[in-house]
C-alpha cells in the first residue's frame, strides 16, 4: 500500500504578491515530486487568509484543479480576515485552526503531517522620518497587524500543535514550521524613512528567533517538532515596492534600489519551497533569497543544442550537433517523409491540434520521437537543420488547453522552410496563430515547457527563444554558439515578435525605466541577470565548443566528441532521463555549391554508441 503523506500550508496575505507566488508553486513543486514516486501519495491542503475576497477564490480554484495526478490530492478552505482587527483576532484564529484540525486528525491517513504556516501578511505603514508619524492611532494600526497579529499568531499555532500531539492516538509524525516573511530591514540600519516597518520586521525576527530556541529546549517527543525560519525574500516586484516608488516621502537615496528590475514573487517562493520541503535549516534562522541556490528545482533538464562557423571551424565547414534527452526509455526512430503535394483546403493532424497544410512539404529526415507528430532535430532536402530545446519563464505553461508542441514546429519548420530565415518565419507565424502547450511527455501531463531553437542552414544561423506567444531571434554568422535549458538572448536580438515588449511591462518582468528590454532577464524564472551562467551544462557546452574554436579545429569529428561529454552532463544517462538520440550535420561550401551530410546515432548514449550517416531521401 502507498504510503501517504498530509502537507497543511496555512498562508496569510495569500491573495496577491508573494503569498499567492508561495502556494501556487508549493502545489507545482509537490505535483512535479510525487508525479514521479508512484510509490507515495500526497493529500496537500491549503487555508488561505486574506483581509478581502478579490483574488481568495480564484485562487481556490486553481489550486483544486491544477492536479491532474493520482498521487497528489489538493483541497483548499479561504477564509476573508482582517488579522489587523485584533478584537476578533482569537475568534477568527480559532475558526482557521479549525481547517488545520480536520486535516490533521486521527482519522486522516497518512504517518506524516507537516503544517507550514506562511506569516506573511503586514503593511508599509507610515514612510518619511519617523517624528512625521501621523498619529498614534495610526502607529498602532500598524504595529497591530506587523507585530502583535503576527507574533499571536505563531504562538496559536504553536500551542494548537501541542495540544493536538497529546490528544493523537497514534505515533504518527506531526512536524511543524512557522515562517516568518521577513527582510533585509530587519537587520539592517539602511532604510531610513521606513522606521514603522522596520521596527516591525525586526520584532516579528527577534520573537522567532527566541521561540526557535525555547522550542528546541523544551523538544515534545520524538513524534513532534516545532520550527521557525525567517525568511527574507529578496527585494520582490509587487504592489508594494510599487508603492514605494511612488512614494512623495521615502528617503531618495533609498528610493532609487527600489526603480530596477526587482526579483519575481515566482522565484522567491520555488527557494522557500525547496528549502521546507528538505528540511535543511536550523529553527530560528535568518535565510535570504540571496544565500539560496538560484536554479528552480524538479525541472528535468535536458538537450544541448550547438553551431559553430568559421573561424572555429575549418574554412569552408559549418557543423550543427545536438543531443536530444527524454525520458528514460521513450522510443525514438530516425524517420524519413518524402516532399508531397496537397488538395487545397488539406488539414495536417499534429500531435494535439489540427492546422492548415501548405500545398507542398519539402522531403525531411527526423530524429522523430515515437509517441509524436514532431521532432526535437531533423533536416530538410533544402538543407536547412533544426534542434530544440524546453525552457521555463514566467509565462505559464500548462497540459490545458493543448496547442502546438515545440517538436511539432521543428518538423512544420523544416517540412515548410526553404531557408533557416524562412524556417524562423514559418515557425513564428504558427506560433503566434495558434500558440504552444500540452504535455510533452507521454505519461506525464505534468511536464509542459516553452521551447528555443536553433535554425540553420549553409550561410547562417538563427537562435529563436519563446514564451507563450512572444518571441525574439538572434542571427548568427561566424564563431560558436550554443543554447540549453536556459534563456540565453539578451538585449541583442535581431528580430521579435510585435508585442513581446508590451507584454514584458504588462506582466512587470520589465519596466522601461530599465532600458532596451533584457528578454532572458525578464522572462527568465532564475529573475537575475545573469541566466544563462546559472545553467552548469550551458556553460560547460560553452566551454567545450570554445577548445576547439580557439584552434580552428571544430570538426565534425570534434563536435561528436562534445556530445559524447559526461563531465559537462551533455551525454546524459541514469535517472529518469537520457540522451535517447544524437544528430551531428556538416555542411561543406566552396564559394558556389553547399553539400550537407547527416550522422546520427538513431539511439541512445552516444557515448557508447557509433554516429552513421543518413541520408534525407
Amino acid at each position: 500500500m502507498p504510503d501517504t503523506n498530509n502537507i497543511v500550508f496555512l498562508v496569510t496575505g495569500a491573495s496577491r504578491g508573494l503569498g499567492r507566488a508561495i502556494a501556487l508553486t508549493s502545489a507545482k513543486y509537490y505535483l512535479t515530486k510525487y508525479n514521479d514516486d508512484s510509490q507515495s501519495i500526497l493529500q496537500l491542503y491549503y487555508i488561505l487568509v486574506a483581509r478581502s475576497a478579490s483574488g481568495l477564490e480564484e485562487l481556490k480554484d486553481k489550486l483544486e484543479n491544477i492536479s491532474t495526478s493520482d498521487n497528489v490530492r489538493i483541497s483548499a478552505h479561504c477564509h476573508i480576515v482582517d488579522l489587523g482587527n485584533l478584537d476578533d483576532l482569537d475568534a477568527n484564529l480559532d475558526k482557521i485552526l479549525k481547517d488545520v484540525d480536520s486535516f490533521t486528525s486521527d482519522e486522516s491517513s497518512g504517518d506524516q503531517h507537516n503544517i507550514f504556516f506562511i506569516n506573511n501578511a503586514g503593511s508599509l505603514g507610515h514612510l518619511g522620518p519617523c517624528t512625521t508619524s501621523p498619529s498614534l492611532q495610526d502607529m498602532r494600526q500598524t504595529l497591530d497587524l506587523n507585530v502583535t497579529s503576527c507574533l499571536w499568531s505563531s504562538v496559536k499555532v504553536a500551542q494548537h500543535i501541542k495540544r493536538k500531539q497529546e490528544q493523537r492516538s497514534t505515533n504518527s509524525t506531526l512536524n511543524a514550521v512557522l515562517v516568518n516573511i521577513s527582510s533585509l530591514v530587519a537587520i539592517s540600519d539602511d532604510f531610513v524613512t521606513m522606521g514603522i516597518y522596520s521596527a516591525g520586521k525586526g520584532a516579528r525576527e527577534k520573537y522567532h528567533t527566541l521561540l526557535a530556541k525555547e522550542e528546541q529546549q523544551t523538544s515534545l517527543d520524538q513524534w513532534t517538532t516545532i520550527k521557525t525560519l525567517n525568511y527574507a525574500p529578496g527585494p520582490l516586484e509587487t504592489d508594494m515596492t510599487t508603492s514605494l516608488r511612488n512614494s512623495e516621502s521615502l528617503d531618495s537615496n533609498l528610493q532609487k534600489n527600489f526603480d530596477k528590475q526587482l526579483l519575481n514573487v515566482n522565484d522567491s517562493a520555488w527557494k522557500l519551497i525547496r528549502l521546507l520541503d528538505s528540511n535543511d535549516f536550523d529553527s530560528g534562522a535568518h535565510v535570504d533569497y540571496f544565500d539560496l541556490p538560484d536554479s528552480p528545482p524538479s525541472r528535468p533538464c535536458g538537450c544541448d543544442t550547438f553551431v559553430a562557423f568559421p573561424p572555429a571551424t575549418p574554412p569552408g565547414i559549418i557543423v550543427f550537433g545536438k543531443n536530444s534527452d527524454r525520458p528514460t526509455g521513450e522510443g525514438q526512430s530516425i524517420r524519413r517523409y518524402p516532399q508531397k503535394k496537397y488538395p487545397p483546403g488539406s488539414k495536417v493532424k499534429c500531435t494535439y491540434i489540427e492546422i492548415d497544410q501548405v500545398e507542398t512539404t519539402h522531403a525531411v529526415l527526423l530524429s522523430q520521437i515515437d509517441w509524436m507528430f514532431g521532432a526535437e532535430m531533423g533536416s530538410n532536402e533544402k538543407g536547412v537543420v533544426i534542434g530544440n530545446e524546453a525552457i521555463w519563464t514566467r509565462d505559464e505553461c500548462q497540459s490545458e488547453p493543448k496547442y502546438l508542441l515545440g517538436m511539432d514546429l521543428v518538423r512544420l519548420g523544416l517540412e515548410r522552410g526553404e531557408t533557416a530565415v524562412h524556417a524562423l518565419n514559418v515557425i513564428t507565424e504558427l506560433l503566434e496563430k495558434h500558440g504552444q502547450g500540452g504535455p510533452c511527455a507521454e505519461d506525464d501531463p505534468s511536464f509542459c515547457y516553452h521551447n528555443s531553437y536553433l535554425i540553420l542552414d549553409g550561410s547562417e544561423a538563427w537562435v529563436l527563444e519563446t514564451s507563450g506567444r512572444h518571441w525574439v531571434a538572434q542571427r548568427i554568422t561566424k564563431g560558436v554558439r550554443n543554447i540549453s535549458n536556459c534563456m540565453s538572448i539578451r538585449s541583442d536580438f535581431d528580430l521579435c515578435s510585435d508585442n513581446v515588449c508590451h507584454h514584458a511591462t504588462e506582466q512587470g518582468y520589465w519596466r522601461e525605466s530599465y532600458g532596451p528590454l533584457d528578454f532572458a532577464a525578464a522572462f527568465s524564472t532564475c529573475g537575475n541577470a545573469e541566466t544563462e551562467m546559472s545553467d552548469q551544462r550551458f556553460c560547460g557546452g560553452r566551454k567545450l565548443l570554445e577548445k576547439y574554436s580557439n584552434k580552428g579545429t571544430m570538426t565534425k569529428e570534434a563536435m561528436m566528441e562534445i556530445l559524447r561529454d559526461h563531465k559537462s552532463g551533455i551525454c546524459m544517462h541514469g535517472g529518469g532521463f537520457e540522451t535517447t538520440s544524437a544528430w551531428v550535420s556538416e555542411f561543406t561550401t566552396n564559394g558556389k555549391d553547399t553539400n550537407v551530410r547527416h550522422f546520427v546515432t538513431g539511439g541512445p548514449h552516444p557515448c557508447k554508441k557509433a554516429f552513421r550517416e543518413e541520408s534525407i531521401i
